[in-house]
């Protein structure tokens, strides 16, 4: 990871909500070559139920 701290941060947001790159900064960091950018928004929900049914296996074995 960068050494940026909090408030590099928020001044990049700021900066780049101005440009009008609100809908690019909140994209999930994926490789450049996927353009399906509505679909990787749904895997988030998915992702909770990944980590549930992870733990459910632990406890089954």
């Amino acid at each position: 990871m960068g050494h940026y701290s909090h408030s590099d941060i928020k001044e990049a947001v700021k900066s780049a909500k101005k440009e009008g790159l609100k809908t690019y900064l909140y994209q999930e960091p994926r490789g450049k070559k996927r353009s399906h950018k509505k679909s990787h928004r749904s895997h988030k929900k998915s992702r909770s139920h990944k980590k549930s049914y992870c733990s459910h296996k632990k406890s089954r074995s």
